[in-house]
């Protein structure tokens, strides 16, 4: 897959799309929701960082904690988008905050805080059927199976809980000054 541009909301929201598609669980009432901004963006490391995802998945196997026969695509080892900076809670972009408020004014995802605060982002009716369309093309095939590679791993944590795992296997990454891109 080729690198998507920064300024093209549109590819990054479809992104985020596949990614609450294929990462997420259905709740009761049947709707795909990720808990926190947090998970959303560590879980989206991993798409758009499969190396590591690679890494991440040769630990947890080596620790038991998955099966050895989930493994990354040799294909899908390029980065698909390398523009994430060192933040505060490890891996991080910016244009979050764009493109989940460009999903909720297309009405593709919705937005509701929990009983502790924190944010839930849920894909409508609409979103999920864009979000199947999209499952369909074959330019979006390597994110799709991406997705739900991440989703198998990684469906249940927390967004903490992942962003803790980041922060004792990939110390390359916290020790970065904040700001800093993440290189591939």
């Amino acid at each position: 897959m080729r690198r998507i541009p920064d300024d093209f909301v549109e590819l990054h929201a479809s992104r985020l799309l596949l990614l609450i598609l294929g990462a997420s669980e259905k709740t009761r009432k049947g709707v795909h929701s990720i808990n926190s901004r947090v998970k959303i963006a560590k879980l989206d490391f991993f798409l758009r960082y499969p190396s590591y995802l690679e890494k991440a998945l040769k630990i947890l196997i080596s620790e038991g904690k998955l099966k050895g026969d989930t493994k990354v695509s040799a294909d899908s080892l390029h980065s698909i988008d390398p523009s994430m900076i060192r933040y505060h809670y490890g891996p991080w972009d910016k244009k979050y905050y764009n493109i989940l408020n460009f999903l909720v004014a297309y009405n593709l995802i919705s937005v509701k805080k929990n009983e502790r605060g924190v944010d839930t982002f849920s894909l409508t009716k609409e979103g999920e059927e864009k979000a199947k369309i999209l499952c369909t093309r074959e330019n979006y095939k390597e994110i799709k199976d991406l997705s739900a590679i991440i989703g198998t791993i990684f469906g249940d944590w927390k967004g903490t809980t992942i962003k803790n795992f980041i922060y004792q296997h990939f110390p390359e990454l916290i020790n970065l000054p904040l700001g800093t891109k993440i290189k591939p």
